[in-house]
């Protein structure tokens, strides 16, 4: 009877530690219903002191303690060549080891060509990729911000820790409470809730994780002239017959007039040579009449 009553009083403590260890929000009356709640819980361990807060006066704390900064910017640059531009942000995105999470470009003819894109980089490299961007042209716009959620991931860090903690008892109890249906549904019933929470705050560490550990660029890239989109080859369809006539006609014609243009040079470069070959014809043809006035009287 002394085990039991034990174990009962056990599953009482367990179950009003976990009710107060759960988000704000519980009434102080459970609180003080409790007061083994703070016997239970794990002192979390001391969290380094933020930057610039009270008892924190030297810059040597402010260097040991591990800031967890999330950065962002945004840039509006006008560029001269739109696809230049691109090819231009190619590089810098492989230089950087960035990758783009969200891309939109715009291009109708006759406006001017816009694209918007949704940039991760390391946060190492986030402050040379906003140098290297707004240098692509001219900045119409340039701005960044930082937001410190140190004292948020140390809480969170802690919490996680408190939950483990009070998980571990709970699966001890389980384990002692003997074969008391009630009592084991009661310490199950606890001990899922407990683990709920730990999911919660590990999935919240992990995004914050993230956050502080890849930046985040807005990036909007507009052509500063308007632009004109090539004309695509228009499909030819077969002549008719009309037209095939009309042009074999031309075509006819054409060498017609090739001819007459070729003998006409060939006139005009025989005309200087016009006299020596009269002459020399002149001569042929008295030597042959020689010839065959003489050839009778021979025989």
């Amino acid at each position: 009877m002394l085990h039991r009553s034990a174990c009962v009083i056990a599953l009482f403590v367990v179950t009003f530690a976990s009710g107060c260890s759960g988000p704000p929000g519980n009434s102080p009356a459970a609180a003080k219903k409790a007061p083994a709640l703070d016997e239970m819980k794990v002192a979390p361990p001391a969290a380094p002191p933020a930057a610039g807060g009270a008892g924190n006066p030297g810059p040597a704390n402010e260097v040991a303690a591990e800031r967890k900064i999330i950065f962002s910017g945004t840039l509006d640059v006008e560029v001269k060549d739109f696809g230049t531009a691109q090819r231009e942000l190619a590089g810098l995105m492989q230089k950087h080891k960035a990758y783009f999470a969200k891309t939109e470009i715009r291009g109708d003819s006759g406006q001017k060509r816009v694209g918007t894109f949704t940039i991760k980089v390391p946060v190492e490299s986030f402050q040379p990729l906003v140098e290297s961007l707004a240098a692509l042209g001219n900045p119409l716009r340039n701005t960044t911000d930082s937001q410190d959620v140190t004292e948020e991931y140390v809480d969170v860090e802690a919490r996680v820790k408190n939950l483990k903690a009070e998980e571990e008892v709970m699966n001890k109890l389980l384990k002692e409470v003997g074969s008391r249906l009630d009592d084991i549904f009661k310490i199950r019933e606890q001990i899922r809730t407990n683990r709920e929470q730990i999911e919660r705050a590990e999935a919240r560490l992990q995004a914050l994780g993230k956050l502080t550990s890849l930046s985040t660029i807005s990036l909007t890239l507009r052509d500063k002239e308007e632009y004109v989109a090539p004309t695509a080859a228009k499909v030819s369809e077969p002549p008719s017959f009309g037209e095939r006539a009309t042009g074999t006609f031309a075509t006819s014609f054409g060498m017609l007039r090739s001819f007459g243009e070729t003998v006409c040079l060939f006139a005009i470069a025989v005309f200087p040579w016009l006299p020596l070959i009269l002459a020399l014809g002149g001569a042929a043809w008295y030597a042959r009449r020689r010839v065959l006035r003489t050839a009778p009287a021979a025989g």
